[in-house]
């Protein structure tokens, strides 16, 4: 903190206003987390997403009791994860801060899963199986 320009607001917060509108030009601890999260999200959900497309789960599809357990799986292992995993996307988005392309990447990547899933629901239903 400059010695020369340092004012003292109540509550003991120090400020100097030349430090404070200076824009950071790195991502914040909290960021850098939440950017983490959104990674390992992404590929969790990619990881379920391949295992799925694979037939890796084509045993559990045997009878009506173990499609409708299979469900609520795929509902803990790919659909929670990939929504938390852009929602973590989309708040480490700022407009008053710099975005890098990974905060891009993640958060897209998360909803192409999101999306790709979503469909997949979309068109199990419309099957008719």
């Amino acid at each position: 903190m400059c010695a020369t320009c340092k004012f003292e607001l109540p509550g003991g917060i120090q400020i100097c206003p030349a430090c404070a509108t200076t824009p950071r030009t790195t991502l914040s601890p909290s960021r850098k987390k939440m950017l983490a999260g959104s990674f390992a999200l992404a590929i969790w959900c990619t990881l379920v997403m391949v295992a799925l497309v694979a037939g890796l789960f084509q045993a559990m599809t045997e009878n009506k009791d173990l499609e409708e357990a299979f469900g609520v799986l795929l509902m803990l292992l790919l659909l929670a994860p990939s929504i938390a995993g852009v929602g973590l996307g989309v708040g480490v988005m700022d407009r008053r801060l710099p975005n890098t392309i990974a905060m891009w990447v993640a958060t897209i990547w998360n909803a192409l899963i999101l999306a790709g899933f979503i469909l997949l629901v979309i068109v199990g239903i419309f099957s008719g199986d």
